[in-house]
């Protein structure tokens, strides 16, 4: 009677009196144990957040469910292949660009700021179309990116108030909403970038099916092209991290 590798019972081929046709291989999947395991319960916080610019809009849309599946999924592949070591620097190479992009908007928000305050302005201007999203944050560098989107939000804003006032001019406040909007994307693309070159090495070693059972990719086709949008943008621009590289070390 053929059984089942797994099983611990002898096989037909295992019998030397009698030779038998050779079974067929069994399939390189991980055991059934590991393709259907209960859902985990884990840490969440839900949040809802307001965004008033189109600039930041369309970095929900397109950027911020992937991102921040990748620095979930990042973390699970490494430890799949047995790089637990290593989840510390990755995240820590993340943390730094998150950090860095904070702070770069942070001087932004800072400058502009000013610019209004000196100009006079004393109110915004109200948007048609602001929109509210429902989050929910798996890791702390989700929160961070998150947070990084609403300051996005609020910078755009300093530069409609600043163009409403006649401070800047319309090409201006066109080139700068654009430029970060863009920085937000190839930051996203980075951290994307991690793991999908993650998930590559898991696939070279034979661990797809685990992987995709702990850390399932996005099943969404506009979802999976933003991203690969997000990491060409990035290549494109020279900014791909070598952490990115180290994953597959």
């Amino acid at each position: 009677m053929a059984t089942e590798a797994n099983s611990g019972a002898v096989s037909a081929t295992d019998n030397p009196a009698k030779e038998q046709p050779k079974a067929a291989k069994p399939k390189a999947d991980t055991p059934a144990r590991e393709q259907q395991r209960d859902p985990v319960s884990r840490p969440v916080f839900k949040q809802t957040v307001s965004l008033r610019s189109v600039q930041a809009q369309r970095v929900m849309d397109r950027s911020f469910a992937r991102t921040t599946q990748a620095f979930f999924s990042t973390e699970v592949i490494l430890r799949i292949l047995d790089r637990g070591d290593f989840v510390d620097e990755v995240n820590d190479m993340i943390n730094v660009q998150l950090q860095q992009f904070r702070a770069a908007i942070a001087d932004a928000l800072s400058v502009n700021k000013a610019k209004v305050k000196e100009a006079g302005i004393t109110q915004q201007p109200v948007y048609t179309h602001a929109r509210e999203f429902n989050v929910e944050l798996s890791t702390p560098q989700s929160a961070l990116f998150l947070g990084l989107v609403m300051q996005l939000d609020e910078l755009v804003s300093y530069f409609d108030s600043l163009w409403w006032a006649t401070v800047i001019k319309g090409m201006e406040r066109s080139n700068e909403t654009y430029k970060w909007q863009q920085m937000m994307f190839k930051l996203a693309g980075r951290i994307q970038g991690i793991e999908q070159r993650a998930r590559r090495s898991a696939s070279k070693q034979g661990k797809d099916a685990l992987v995709d059972a702990e850390a399932p990719p996005s099943t969404s086709q506009d979802e999976s092209q933003h991203a690969n949008d997000d990491v060409a943008l990035a290549m494109a621009e020279g900014q791909a991290e070598t952490s990115s590289e180290a994953v597959a070390a």
